[in-house]
């Protein structure tokens, strides 16, 4: 998993080789019929693979420990530990083809950690593996294209868990292009306020449509790709439909992700409720309209009262397109307003 996988195309400074190269040669070699000569060719691409593994692993370890040190275990330490791969010539075979991980809790070792530790440490600590080695990758030159795709990898975490996941991305991999798949809605929901089309980010749903037929049989699923709009670009287009309801749903619905996005960008403190989605816009609201100016805190109450009041979208009301147009422009001031907080 080491050579093969995570370190594979990372250089042996001592071969000037990548360490999978190294690796094959060594295998290579390992087939053939055992001269003396043979013999002291393979002990020799071994010793050097080995010079080169060693100080790569500490190289590795260092920056595993940096980016595990943002999941707060602070109680556990990692290490390896590799002695060296050695050719046998009695079984002809090479020993000691381990890198062993060690794990210390409240600075006591623990060998059988993947029994003691929970989940959640041991999701962290092979993610810090993974994403270490992408760090010692060479595909980080800047002429190189980088794609890093996380498929549900903290699936059945809490948020504690996968939150940090997150400040990674954005602390080490700004260079990647980053697929981040997912089929728990609560957390697709929290990513989509976390990020927006603003940092670069597009929000998609992948769809399944009902089985095609032909004849009798069924041959498959036809897959459907939506990109998730901005609920404020949403509002644009119904309003351009002459769907003026719809746009004022969509409006309001855009009025609580910008207050709910900024006060979790700013950390910006809101009035505590033991169930989060007991929180309303109006509590968003009254916590940020301070900072902002009294001319477009008048403008946004009024839209707010005329346009997105929940009450107008469960009965029968004239809602204008005008009126609809003007509280998407002030939302939409709102937005740059709070941008530049």
């Amino acid at each position: 998993l080491l050579v093969n996988t995570l370190l594979a195309d990372i250089r042996n400074e001592i071969t000037r080789k990548t360490f999978s190269e190294d690796w094959q040669e060594i295998q290579d070699n390992l087939s053939k019929k055992k001269t003396q000569a043979q013999v002291n060719r393979l002990t020799s691409l071994v010793d050097k693979f080995n010079e080169g593994l060693i100080p790569k692993l500490q190289e590795l370890k260092a920056k595993v420990v940096d980016v595990f040190n943002h999941f707060g275990y602070y109680d556990v330490n990692l290490d390896f530990e590799f002695r060296g791969v050695a050719y046998s010539p009695h079984s002809r075979s090479l020993d000691r083809q381990e890198v062993l991980l060690k794990v210390q809790f409240y600075e006591q070792d623990i060998p059988s950690h993947y029994q003691f530790l929970n989940e959640a440490k041991l999701s962290a600590i092979g993610l810090s593996i993974y994403l270490s080695a992408l760090l010692l990758n060479p595909s980080r030159r800047a002429d190189r294209f980088r794609i890093l795709v996380l498929d549900d990898v903290l699936i059945g975490l809490d948020m504690s868990n996968r939150l940090p996941i997150i400040k990674i991305l954005e602390e080490y991999f700004r260079d990647y292009q980053i697929f981040l798949l997912t089929h728990d809605l609560e957390w697709f929901a929290i990513l989509s306020q976390r990020f927006t089309e603003d940092d670069n980010w597009k929000l998609m749903n992948l769809f399944c449509t009902k089985p095609l037929h032909r004849g009798d049989s069924v041959e498959y699923e036809m897959p459907v790709i939506a990109e998730r709009k901005d609920y404020l670009a949403k509002a644009q287009d119904y309003l351009t439909q002459n769907d003026y309801k719809a746009s004022a749903i969509y409006l309001r619905t855009a009025f609580e992700q910008i207050l709910k996005s900024h006060c979790n960008r700013k950390g910006v403190a809101v009035v505590y409720k033991e169930k989060a989605k007991e929180l309303s816009s109006n509590d968003f609201w009254s916590t940020v309209k301070g900072n902002l100016s009294p001319d477009l805190v008048k403008k946004v109450e009024e839209a707010r009262s005329l346009i997105m009041n929940p009450l107008s979208h469960s009965r029968v009301v004239s809602i204008y397109k005008g009126e609809v147009k003007d509280a998407i422009a002030v939302i939409s001031e709102l937005k740059q307003a709070l941008a530049h907080l």
